[in-house]
């Protein structure tokens, strides 16, 4: 492996902390086409950049919410503490289309998942389009929503399939800690509502308290895949690496162990998938325990630990956009 030099994205000098939470997206086609998107946290903004020279200059521009959320977009640091783009937030579709993910509110609501398409390769992107809507009655709306979204996408000549995944949090009574993914069968026009992909998720009932979700990433066959790490679990589930397949569009998905996780630290787990054999890689960050001695996954066979997650099990669909507990 040989590696350029480094190019800087963008021209800052004040010394007072800038932009962060970089993350790139590179045009399958062209390996010089590179599209980038990060927060600004000076100037309270979320921003894109793209690079047709390998990232020997940039230009670009910041992403945009309807207008009755409030304006401009990502103008406060609040959203659970972490910033309203994530990495893993922005992914090539068909030709020149480009989908960006972002997190922001209406007036007085928590976060809502917006996602931003281009279709000049990332030179402009129109106003982002409701994936996840939040609807309110939140105890801090300031910080509970739907947060940390990523994308995947898969390339289609009818119309990209993209898929958005985020992390679900409250801090009611619920305490949520959930995994939904919302998915466009018709290149971001429109959503359908949010399916949750991890177990129950009730303090009477059990609770899998999920986090750190992967972006999505589409095998052979548009075979759609979603990892995450949980905290607290039931059957079987504590403390667990889980990823979650589905080969409908991500209408159903099942849900499988794959082995142990820490639940004091992050891991973060992160997929990729040979596009030819289908096979599917997860890479995680496992710290050390108690004594020191280094943690050691154990690989659950997913055949004998998945849970089907039904149409009968997965909350009832809303208009596109619109979320409903179930």
């Amino acid at each position: 492996m040989r590696a350029s030099e480094s190019h800087r994205v963008g021209s800052e000098v004040s010394a007072v902390r800038g932009r962060d939470v970089a993350t790139v997206a590179v045009n399958p086609a062209n390996a010089s086409h590179i599209v980038q998107l990060d927060e600004d946290f000076q100037n309270a903004r979320c921003g894109y950049r793209v690079s047709f020279n390998g990232g020997s200059t940039w230009a670009g521009g910041t992403l945009q919410a309807p207008a009755e959320f409030d304006q401009p977009a990502c103008s406060r640091f609040d959203n659970g503490d972490y910033a309203h783009v994530d990495v893993g937030g922005i992914a090539f579709g068909t030709g020149q289309n480009v989908y960006a993910t972002f997190s922001w509110n209406r007036p007085g609501q928590g976060d809502s998942v917006l996602v931003a398409k281009s279709t000049d390769g990332g030179q402009t992107f129109a106003t982002g389009v409701v994936a996840m809507l939040e609807v309110g009655g939140l105890t801090r709306p300031g910080s509970d929503g739907f947060i940390r979204p990523k994308i995947g996408v898969e390339a289609r000549a009818g119309g990209d399939r993209v898929y958005v995944s985020a992390w679900r949090i409250t801090t009611d009574a619920a305490a949520e800690r959930r995994v939904p993914v919302a998915v466009s069968n018709d290149g971001a026009l429109t959503f359908a509502a949010p399916v949750f992909l991890q177990g129950p998720d009730s303090a009477t009932t059990g609770v899998d308290q999920a986090r750190e979700q992967s972006a999505p990433i589409i095998g052979p066959g548009g075979v759609a895949y979603v990892a995450w790490r949980t905290t607290v679990g039931t059957a079987g589930f504590v403390n667990s690496h889980m990823v979650a397949k589905s080969t409908d569009g991500g209408l159903t998905w099942t849900r499988s162990s794959i082995g142990f996780a820490s639940g004091t630290r992050s891991s973060d787990p992160q997929l990729a998938v040979d596009r030819v054999s289908g096979t599917l890689y997860v890479a995680y960050w496992s710290p050390s325990g108690p004594t020191g001695a280094p943690l050691t996954p154990t690989v659950a066979t997913p055949a004998t630990s998945s849970t089907d997650i039904s149409s009968s099990a997965r909350p009832t669909r809303a208009p596109p956009g619109r979320h409903r507990d179930g």
